[in-house]
């Protein structure tokens, strides 16, 4: 069993924070601001390198290394005074493998797990993902990448590392396309380019006509300067 307590905030680190850990670790910080006490399972251990980087302001961590009477043992004493702690507890097994081993700190506080509801509690890996990875990667390659995750093709480290890139990728492609990665500019250059192609559809559309109407005019008056044929007098076009 670890308990560690943290005094600093996250952000005053020097350490750059992944995109889909981030999002996960304000996950947990919610939970920890609203209730105090989060027991947090995670049965595909799916986030033992995060948790063990984990440190959130003035909240303990206590991380579960094989004795449940040794956490508990550790963790008691914070639960003296009647009001929750600002506590994760996190164990990487399923909330039923630990048969109610931790039953009073989950009622004094929150569970947090894969498929909890509501949805702000539910770690589910490819859950976590999606969220995290949407604004960056877009609804169509963030769902192939939840199949991929489900299927156990891709971990927490793989994540990040797309994330990275596809930061790096759209910013580039916006660079190349617009010549900034600017949103104003991007929005501003990309407005630019609609209206000029809406204007030169329209000069297309008023020449074509113009020049149809023309041909139809001449048409009509080489019709009426030739000798009258059988067939002239079934054509009322003119």
């Amino acid at each position: 069993m670890v308990l560690n307590q943290q005094s600093a905030s996250r952000k005053g680190d020097c350490e750059i924070v992944a995109a889909v850990t981030d999002y996960l670790f304000q996950l947990i910080a919610k939970q920890v601001e609203d209730r105090g006490l989060v027991v947090w399972y995670d049965p595909e251990k799916a986030y033992m390198q995060a948790a063990a980087d984990l440190a959130l302001p003035k909240t303990a961590i206590a991380r579960y290394d094989g004795s449940f009477f040794s956490l508990r043992h550790e963790i008691d004493q914070r639960l003296n005074d009647g009001q929750p702690p600002r506590l994760v507890v996190y164990v990487p097994m399923s909330q039923e493998e630990t048969h109610g081993a931790l039953i009073e700190l989950e009622a004094a506080g929150t569970v947090v797990r894969p498929g909890q509801q509501p949805p702000n509690r539910n770690t589910k890996l490819a859950v976590v993902a999606r969220n995290a990875l949407r604004p960056i990667l877009g609804d169509e390659q963030v769902s192939e990448l939840e199949k991929q995750v489900d299927s156990g093709k891709l971990s927490l480290a793989d994540l990040n590392a797309l994330a990275d890139k596809g930061k790096d990728i759209s910013t580039g492609i916006l660079s190349l396309i617009f010549g900034t990665a600017n949103p104003q500019d991007v929005t501003l250059a990309s407005t630019i380019n609609v209206m000029t192609v809406r204007s030169k559809r329209r000069r297309h559309r008023t020449s074509f006509g113009t020049s149809s109407k023309s041909a139809s005019t001449s048409n009509c008056r080489a019709r009426q300067l030739s000798p009258i044929s059988e067939s002239d007098w079934r054509d009322t076009s003119c």
